[in-house]
């Protein structure tokens, strides 16, 4: 009862914050700095922190984000999938949330190449006070915690979600969705009911998450797995505008290098370009509209749910048209 009471607040506060937020400017993403060597001269990096929910697209974003050469990625740290949630020192607790975000920061910074302009993270479990409080920790050390050199972290985030429908393309996804059929005995829509309510809470975390960015006038870009995929060169190109001072420009077309960009211990799942696996999948498989940012298919959850998850994902598609308008 707690949970659905806390669930409907959640719920309205995401409402009443969109409708404010949603007119607000973009901020920065450079921080004011013109270029790379302005941003490097007086000490200060760009942390971009790719947040997505689990199984909904991060590795693609991280391989298009790593694709510059300007950019260092915590790879180094030989880890899976290069996540900074899994380094040791991150202090995750049974539930596998981080525990102390300053010392996590600092673990990062010991493996990231600080002589490039732009340090990449890849902070899985996107939640409102999880993402406030490290978007906190990184505007927040100052030059006393910080490596010699370093006066001045700079975050900017990039928030993925998932249309329900490409669910589907996920092996995480799949093996999950077998999982709740076998250990509830449940027909597939009823297996499917459970997982779509699942997605639904993930989304109004993201939503919440997204609200509480806004807040904090943290530089943001927020696009759906979907058009990442399907629309890989525009993002890439669009990314560049928005990260206007880093000289070297993201590519869709990049493929890492094992033992250069990445590590037999990350256990790399792609092998292919973010390119190439979009030409390889075909977007109506899934029931999927590119051009409008929408399933075909309703998701099978109460009428309560299905108005809310209908509303919220009307404001992300909002935010990601507002993005192609202003860096197309």
């Amino acid at each position: 009862m707690r949970q659905n009471f806390n669930m409907t607040v959640l719920s309205l506060l995401t409402l009443i914050s969109w409708i404010v937020l949603s007119r607000a400017g973009h901020p920065d993403a450079c921080y004011g700095h013109k270029n790379t060597d302005e941003l490097m001269s007086t000490g200060g990096r760009i942390v971009i922190v790719v947040d997505t929910l689990p199984w909904s697209g991060s590795t693609a974003m991280t391989q298009l984000i790593m694709s510059s050469p300007s950019v260092s990625t915590l790879c180094k740290g030989a880890h899976w999938q290069c996540e900074g949630h899994e380094i040791p020192a991150a202090l995750r607790d049974y539930g596998h949330h981080i525990i102390n975000i300053t010392k996590t920061v600092l673990s990062w910074l010991k493996i990231w190449d600080l002589s490039k302009p732009f340090l990449l993270t890849k902070a899985f479990g996107i939640s409102g006070n999880f993402t406030s409080e490290l978007a906190n920790t990184l505007q927040g050390l100052d030059a006393s915690f910080l490596p010699t050199g370093i006066t001045k972290l700079y975050p900017v985030w990039l928030t993925m979600w998932r249309p329900m429908c490409l669910m589907l393309m996920s092996s995480g996804y799949l093996h999950s969705f077998e999982a709740i059929k076998g250990s509830t005995q449940a027909d597939e829509e009823n297996a499917l009911r459970q997982f779509h309510s699942y997605e639904h809470a993930r989304l109004l975390d993201l939503a919440y998450a997204i609200r509480k960015l806004q807040q904090q006038r943290i530089p943001m870009l927020t696009i759906s797995y979907g058009t990442l995929l399907w629309k890989s060169n525009e993002i890439a190109k669009i990314i560049s505008k928005w990260l206007s001072c880093c000289s070297d420009e993201f590519r869709d077309d990049f493929r890492p290098r094992l033992g250069h960009d990445v590590f037999v211990r990350n256990r790399w799942k792609t092998t292919g370009t973010l390119q190439d696996y979009g030409k390889k999948k075909n977007p109506k498989d899934y029931g999927y509209d590119v051009n409008n940012i929408k399933c075909d298919s309703k998701p099978v959850l109460n009428p309560k749910q299905l108005t809310s998850v209908k509303y919220i994902t009307s404001k992300l598609i909002d935010l990601e048209k507002t993005l192609f308008e202003n860096y197309s």
